[in-house]
């Protein structure tokens, strides 16, 4: 799972706008940054109102602003530092 996960993430980084399942969000963290659907239906009705929808410049720096404050990767690494010298 955990590569799915990376892969999900680069969608994040690099990709427009990012539908998934429960599964995928089982700790919460892309709430926000995903459409998060469960059901075939659902997951069909929200792509296409999200393939009517732009793409804009304020999407993505918002979109860009969370991803940052959950996916920094200097400040994950100051957080591994501070666990293991304390």
């Amino acid at each position: 799972q955990t590569g799915v996960k990376l892969k999900l993430i680069h969608a994040l980084e690099h990709g427009k706008f990012v539908v998934i399942n429960s599964k995928m969000n089982d700790s919460d963290v892309f709430e926000g940054l995903c459409s998060v659907r469960d059901s075939a239906e659902e997951i069909a009705k929200k792509l296409e109102e999200l393939m009517r929808t732009d793409f804009t410049p304020e999407f993505k720096a918002q979109r860009d602003a969370k991803f940052r404050a959950i996916f920094d990767n200097q400040k994950n690494a100051q957080k591994i530092i501070d666990v293991i010298f304390g």
